[in-house]
């Protein structure tokens, strides 16, 4: 298997950002619509431009959730694979914008569907799992030997696991999107007919079908995004990873400024405001928080000591804080790649139940 990841690192301040730029969609995918549609959306007389660069801020603050999927290992069993949804919902969501550009709209949508989809089973399946001693039941439903829970289950319980702030998205609002994403499926309305949108059955890009698309993408990547964010609140309090960790931070544990970056961007500061206020004295992120402020705060020399196994970087007239910002991008590019092959790649192994060894040991200790 051959993995293809990317890692972009962000400081302040942060310009701007296009849907193509943040999918690294390159020239070859784009057929010569595609092309046109990019400067369509790309445009400053497009109307919903607004709306065009607030989805693409979006996206990118999703792909930043990759350094949020924590390695845990369990008791006993598989697991690898844990995070196949979320990996899955990410290429799918870039394939849905690619469809969607290239004037394959029906594809994008049904593209975009699953994958709010995928990264919704993804959270609830994390929740699921987060007082299990094994993934058991999640790699049943991987492998196709249990049956699926129905999805409006799936959004009852993934609501009903966080209270949503006023300023993130109701259920009532993410059940509409859902159902704009099904309803062209199940009942094809003659409003919501492209050929009556664009004004012809060519596949040629028109600002009215480019409005309709846009305002089906920036609703549904903010439902991923709001789900996400309410999911790990930890995202909204980033910290300073290299002055208590060096360059070996926990997996999946917390945010730094890099990865917060797109986020505020996304949200709006009034909304992360708002939001850290709901989430600040709760637990998470309380807990995980606390632990990262008791750990002592490491000296220059202390953090490049744990830049190890790592090729060496002729840098060191630079000042310190790009140095560390360097090696943290390759930091990241890496860790997401081995996840990614984490989620894809064969089972791996499986481990025995460790509780007999754990309790043989404290009995032989006392």
């Amino acid at each position: 298997m051959e993995i293809h990841v990317f890692a972009r690192a962000f400081r302040e301040p942060v310009g701007e950002l296009s849907m193509r730029d943040a999918w690294q969609i390159e020239r070859h995918e784009l057929s010569e619509v595609g092309e046109q549609a990019c400067r369509l959306l790309d445009s400053e007389d497009f109307a919903d431009r607004r709306e065009w660069e607030n989805a693409g801020w979006i996206c990118q603050a999703i792909l930043e959730f990759q350094d949020l999927q924590a390695v845990r290992v369990p008791v006993r069993g598989r697991f690898t694979q844990k995070d196949y949804l979320f990996f899955e919902g990410i290429a799918v969501l870039r394939e849905a914008v690619l469809a969607g550009l290239n004037g394959c709209l029906h594809a994008s949508f049904a593209a975009f569907r699953s994958a709010l989809e995928l990264f919704t089973f993804h959270y609830w399946w994390e929740d699921k799992l987060r007082v299990e001693e094994d993934f058991e039941r999640l790699y049943l439903w991987l492998d196709g030997k249990k049956g699926s829970t129905p999805f409006r289950v799936v959004i009852d319980e993934t609501f009903g696991a966080f209270e949503v702030p006023g300023v993130a998205i109701k259920k009532k609002d993410f059940e509409n999107i859902y159902s704009r994403l099904c309803s062209y499926s199940h009942k094809p309305l003659i409003k919501e007919a492209l050929t009556a949108i664009r004004g012809t059955n060519l596949n040629v890009p028109s600002e009215p079908q480019s409005r309709y698309w846009v305002s089906l993408v920036q609703p549904t990547v903010r439902a991923i995004l709001d789900v996400a964010v309410n999911s790990s609140p930890i995202s909204l309090f980033p910290v300073v990873l290299h002055r208590k960790f060096g360059f070996s931070p926990p997996v999946g544990v917390f945010f730094d400024q890099s990865n917060f970056l797109p986020l505020r961007k996304a949200l709006g500061p009034d909304e992360v405001s708002a939001l850290r206020s709901h989430y600040e004295k709760r637990d998470p992120p309380l807990s995980q928080l606390e632990w990262f402020d008791s750990r002592p705060e490491l000296d220059e020399q202390s953090i490049f000591d744990t830049w190890q196994g790592e090729e060496e970087m002729e840098d060191g007239d630079l000042p310190f804080e790009e140095r560390v910002f360097r090696r943290y991008a390759i930091i990241k590019a890496k860790s997401r790649a081995l996840h990614v092959a984490f989620s894809y790649g064969p089972e791996g192994p499986v481990l025995p139940d460790v509780r007999p060894m754990v309790e043989k040991s404290l009995h032989s200790g006392k």
